[in-house]
């Protein structure tokens, strides 16, 4: 597959997202249902970008600002 998912999630009582990168989206599915404490996430989103963009934080940041998420700072972990 020449995609990644990014699984973003917005921790309540922070200001920014963290993302991480995964194959496909089954597995980032399973990783949000069984290590993510959903009463602590605020908000969450799965973007997939392509895995030979070299812009994927730039990437990142358009694809939250047009899910009309309040854009504050975030890390990427690939």
């Amino acid at each position: 597959m020449f995609t990644d998912i990014y699984l973003c999630l917005k921790v309540k009582n922070l200001p920014r997202y963290e993302c991480k990168a995964f194959e496909d989206f089954l597995s980032a599915d399973n990783y949000y249902k069984t290590h993510v404490n959903k009463e602590a996430i605020d908000r969450s989103t799965m973007i997939p970008i392509c895995k030979y963009n070299p812009f994927k934080q730039q990437t990142l940041w358009y694809s939250l600002a047009n899910h009309k998420i309040d854009i504050v700072p975030f890390s990427v972990s690939d």
